[in-house]
């Protein structure tokens, strides 16, 4: 339409290890912002670092965060996150401010997970999400519960409920989800009531 606009973006990207054996893994990542208005040729800005070793994982920056399927399967933000993991059990926690959702201000989220074999695991935590204003929202309670477990060899069942509650309304939500693979096939099978 006559219209042109140029600019510079730069990136930095690293990844490797601090270690020979690969058990010390770190990522970064710094994207700067373009002067050009966003659009579909022109990255939005990014930083980000991550940490990860046999027992901890710690990311700063830039990320989709997630607690569960139900309360927060992919928010895309900036925050930091950490978790730690004692032989079957796993620990962890974020906190999100969300880049591209108006409503909400932050997220906060603990969690724990217990892996009672390498095929069956359950997990619990708490989602706190704040609005951005009393008038837009409301300050949201999450707790959930998640389990996941194979059934026979090649059946995959995973269910969740959580609970929602602020000062206007609460209620409970439930997934149940079923997944078999055969040799070039997936099928699944879900049920969700929220």
């Amino acid at each position: 339409q006559g219209v042109y606009q140029n600019g510079f973006q730069g990136e930095v990207y690293g990844r490797g290890s601090f270690s020979k054996d690969n058990r010390d893994q770190i990522e970064f990542r710094a994207i700067t912002k373009n002067p050009v208005d966003f659009n579909v040729f022109t990255p939005y800005e990014e930083y980000y670092a991550s940490y990860k070793n046999d027992k901890l994982y710690a990311h700063i920056g830039d990320k989709a965060y997630s607690s569960s399927f139900l309360t927060e399967f992919a928010r895309y933000g900036r925050g930091a996150e950490v978790q730690y993991k004692f032989n079957k059990f796993t620990v962890g926690a974020f906190y999100n401010h969300p880049r591209f959702y108006q409503e909400i201000k932050d997220e906060f989220n603990v969690s724990g997970r217990y892996a009672i074999n390498k095929e069956t695991e359950i997990s619990a935590g708490y989602l706190y999400k704040i609005p951005r204003t009393d008038r837009e929202g409301f300050n949201t309670h999450l707790p959930y519960v998640t389990a996941k477990t194979k059934v026979l060899r090649n059946i995959d069942v995973q269910t969740e409920v959580s609970y929602s509650k602020n000062d206007h309304a609460q209620g409970i939500a439930y997934l149940a989800q079923a997944q078999r693979s055969f040799n070039r096939l997936s099928a699944g099978v879900s049920y969700m009531n929220a």
